[in-house]
C-alpha cells in the first residue's frame, strides 16, 4: 500500500477500520460508507489476521468502495491505528470501529464543506450517538476546550485529522492499551493544534466496546494521563471538582441528552 504519487490525487478522506473477527458487525459499517452521497474516499481496513470470514465480507459487500485491506498481527488496537495512519493516502483520516456507521447519507460531504471553509483545521469534530446498552443518547461535544478535555472526553468517532496533524504531534502512543486516544487529542488541544467544531452529528458509536468494558484498567490509565498533565498533587482534587460539574450539567440536560426509543 503505498501513498500517492504527485500524478495521482489524493483522496479527500481516508476512513480506517481497525478489526479483528468482526464478521457480524462489519456488513453496517460498509453499508454506511457506501450509501454515502460524497464519493473522494478511500476505505482502509487494518485487520488484526481474523480466523473468522471477516475478509470475506469487507470483500463482497465493499464493491464499488475504493478499498485497502492490511491483514496481520499487530499490538493492540492503537498499534493497528497508528498502521493506519501511516498508510492513508487521504487528506483527512477518520476511524470508523466495526458495528459503527455515519448518521446519514450526507455526513461526509458536510463534513467537507466544514473543513474547506476552514482549511487552517488540524481537527474537526462534531457530536455523536452513542448506541450501547443503555439505549440511545445523544453526546454534544461543542464545549470541549483545550483546558476541560482534561477532565472529560472526546469521542474518536466525532473526529477527523489532518494527516499532517500526525506528523505535527505525533501517533497513538502504544503505552496506553485503552485511553491512546484520549492522550493524543490532549496532546493535540493543549498543544496549541487548531480544532474545529463542526456543529452537527458524525456517528452512531456502540460504546460497550474494551475502552467501557474495562472500567478499572480505564480509570487508572486515564489517571495517570491526567496527572502527567498537571502539577503534583492537584490531579485528584480538581477531577473531583470537575466531576461534580458534570454530573450538574448532566442533571441539566446539558451534556447528553438521552433519545427516544425508535
Amino acid at each position: 500500500m503505498q501513498q500517492p504519487t504527485n500524478a495521482t490525487k489524493a483522496p479527500r478522506f481516508s476512513i480506517i477500520t481497525v478489526c479483528r473477527n468482526a464478521q457480524a458487525l462489519i456488513g453496517p459499517t460498509i453499508d454506511s460508507l457506501a450509501r454515502q452521497d460524497f464519493r473522494d474516499f478511500e476505505y482502509l481496513v487494518i485487520d488484526g489476521a481474523s480466523t473468522d470470514g471477516t475478509l470475506d465480507v469487507i470483500r463482497t459487500q465493499a464493491v464499488g468502495l475504493e478499498l485497502r485491506m492490511l491483514s496481520e498481527p499487530d499490538d493492540g488496537i492503537y498499534d493497528a491505528m497508528n498502521k493506519g495512519a501511516r498508510l492513508a493516502n487521504g487528506q483527512w483520516l477518520y476511524f470508523m470501529n466495526a458495528g459503527d456507521a455515519f448518521v446519514n447519507a450526507s455526513v461526509l460531504r458536510n463534513v467537507a464543506m466544514k473543513l474547506k471553509e476552514r482549511s487552517e483545521s488540524d481537527l474537526g469534530y462534531g457530536d455523536v450517538i452513542y448506541t450501547g446498552t443503555g439505549g440511545q443518547r445523544l453526546v454534544s461535544f461543542k464545549w470541549i476546550t483545550s483546558r476541560n478535555l482534561l477532565f472529560t472526553h472526546l469521542c474518536h468517532q466525532s473526529v477527523f485529522a489532518k494527516r499532517a496533524t500526525f506528523n505535527r504531534f505525533g501517533f497513538f502512543d502504544t503505552r496506553y492499551r485503552i485511553n491512546a486516544d484520549f492522550e493524543w487529542l490532549l496532546r493535540i488541544f493543549r498543544g496549541g493544534g487548531r480544532c474545529l467544531y463542526l456543529g452537527f452529528t458524525i456517528a452512531f458509536f456502540d460504546d460497550s466496546g474494551v475502552s467501557s468494558r474495562a472500567y478499572k484498567e480505564r480509570r487508572s490509565e486515564r489517571s495517570t494521563i491526567i496527572n502527567s498533565y498537571l502539577p503534583p498533587g492537584l490531579g485528584r482534587p480538581i477531577q473531583i471538582a470537575y466531576r461534580v460539574s458534570r454530573k450538574i450539567l448532566r442533571m441539566a440536560g446539558v451534556v447528553r441528552r438521552q433519545l427516544p426509543s425508535s
